[in-house]
Formats: structure tokens, sequence, C-alpha cells
């Protein structure tokens, strides 16, 4: 996708589970969660990696539909500990600001809408 903007800067955070303590977010491309994009194309495939994520605040790839390696932007961070992930791989942890993303939690609906635009207002890189 020429002249993209390869950010999560702008996007929402579409899905918030309060039961299962998760909110997803990365869609760059609708920003509402049924898109996605990635530097290397519309998806790529990843190996998983033997990483110990058995800690509050993971992040994880979202794996497309939860079938298969391909990852493309979304992410999900879990606000638990994790026993099992079947849909994602993980990456990295929030190190500052977990509580306020448990905050977050309050904002969604019965169907884990948020019942408020939750923007991320600006993001950097690795």
């Amino acid at each position: 996708m020429s002249g993209f903007d390869y950010t999560y800067k702008g996007t929402y955070l579409h899905l918030i589970n309060k039961n299962q303590k998760v909110i997803v977010g990365g869609d760059i491309v609708n920003k509402n969660g049924s898109g996605g994009y990635s530097i290397y194309g519309p998806s790529f495939n990843d190996k998983p990696k033997q990483v110990d994520y058995r800690r509050r605040g993971f992040l994880f790839m979202l794996t497309e539909r939860a079938r298969s390696n391909k990852v493309d932007s979304q992410f999900f961070i879990c606000l638990d500990t994790p026993k099992e992930i079947h849909d994602g791989i993980p990456f990295g942890y929030v190190e500052e600001g977990l509580r306020v993303l448990e905050g977050l939690l309050q904002y969604s609906d019965p169907n884990g809408i948020p019942r408020k635009k939750i923007i991320i207002s600006d993001c950097g890189q690795f």
C-alpha cells in the first residue's frame, strides 16, 4: 500500500473484553478491527517464539482469524496472567501504565465494544 502511514497513531482500541481482561487494537487500515497491514505486506508468516509470557501486561500479535500463524498489525494486551494463548504470538510487555490500561475495562459494553472512542494518540517504534 503505497503512500500509507504504518503507525498505530490515530488508531482505536476496538475491543475490550472485560471478562478475559484483554484489549485489542492495531487495525491501521480500517481502524475498526476488520483490517490490518504489516510492513511486510498484508500479512506475513511468523514462527512462534518460545517466550515465557505468563505475566500481566504481555503483548501479542493477533494471528489472522485465530487459525494460522499469519500476522498483520493487530495486537492484543493481556491485563491478567494468561494461562494459554491460541490466537497470538508474544512480542513484548507493558513496562509502565498497566493501571491506565486496566481502567479502560470499565468502558466496555457486554459485547466488548468500547462505549467511548479510545484512540492511540501517539506512539514510537522499536
